[in-house]
C-alpha cells in the first residue's frame, strides 16, 4: 500500500505540528491508502488510456491510519487523490513529460 496526501494538506499538517505538536512527537499524514494498481488505474482513467493494472493483494493488511494525528493537530483533509488526478495529468501534459499514450 502507499499513502497519498495533497501538498496543501501536508502543509497544513506541518503548520499543525508547529502550533500543537509536542517535542519529539511523531505524526502521520496519510489520508488515503491506495495500492499501486489503484493509483495506476486512477492515472490511466484520467489520461483516458486503456490500461490493465496488475492485481495487488495487501497480504499484510497495511493501513496508514492518521486519525490520531488529525485529532492532535486539529486537522481535516481538504483534498482527495481521485478528485485531483485529472489536474495532475493535465499538468504533466503541459510539462511535456506525458508518456501515457
Amino acid at each position: 500500500m502507499t499513502a497519498w496526501i495533497h501538498v496543501e494538506d501536508l502543509a497544513d499538517c506541518y503548520i499543525g505540528v508547529a502550533r500543537f505538536g509536542s517535542k519529539g512527537g511523531h505524526y502521520l499524514a496519510a489520508p488515503e491508502n491506495l495500492s499501486v494498481s489503484q493509483v495506476s488505474t486512477l492515472f490511466a482513467e484520467a489520461a483516458q488510456v486503456e490500461f490493465l493494472a496488475p492485481v495487488f493483494e495487501n497480504k499484510d493488511k497495511v493501513i496508514f491510519d492518521d486519525s490520531h494525528t488529525r485529532e492532535l493537530l486539529q486537522l481535516q483533509w481538504k483534498y482527495k487523490v481521485a478528485d485531483e488526478v485529472k489536474g495532475w495529468v493535465e499538468r504533466i501534459k503541459e510539462l511535456g513529460t506525458y508518456f501515457l499514450e
